[in-house]
């Protein structure tokens, strides 16, 4: 693939050929040129399958509904040899139905963890010489919860080719 995704740096490989040529220099908008010419390859889908994992798709830095509508397009591209996974804080911008992922498969990772987390906080807990203090067992079970709530985790869309 590198012929398809560097051509220019390919080309000047082979040019190059006999003598020992330098690594090349790619800067970002290099990368991301080349990312493009992946995703849109016809060639590289023949031969090959993708699954992109994003994490932290609300710290991207810039318009949110550019990157969906990117991601959306990769998908349709890349039918069912590219498969995007991305995981997000639960924001309007991700998991409206209209514009974002309302309507992709998720899983709240909360929602699987929440047991796991409500035990660990409680057993440290009582392990801790002020949280017995506390006037009543109610008022330390409110005290768990409450710090269980706080630890909500992103919520992880799954998201593939648009016929599945």
């Amino acid at each position: 693939m590198i012929p398809v995704v560097f051509p220019e740096q390919w080309d000047e490989s082979l040019y190059l050929a006999g003598n020992v040529p330098s690594a090349p220099k790619l800067g970002p908008k290099d990368i991301e040129a080349a990312f493009q010419r992946l995703i849109e390859s016809r060639e590289a889908y023949e031969r090959y399958k993708f699954a992109f994992f994003i994490d932290g798709l609300d710290e991207f830095e810039g318009e949110d509904d550019v990157i969906i509508r990117n991601l959306f397009r990769w998908i349709a591209t890349g039918g069912k040899e590219l498969k995007i996974c991305v995981s997000s804080r639960e924001l309007n911008t991700f998991v409206g139905r209209k514009n974002g992922f309302g309507n992709c498969p998720n899983i709240r990772l909360e929602d699987l963890t929440g047991a796991d987390i409500e035990h660990f906080v409680h057993d440290t807990l009582v392990n801790n010489d002020y949280f017995p203090k506390l006037s009543s067992a109610e008022e330390r079970s409110i005290f768990v919860d409450q710090i269980v709530k706080k630890s909500d985790g992103p919520t992880v869309c799954f998201f593939g080719s648009l016929s599945s």
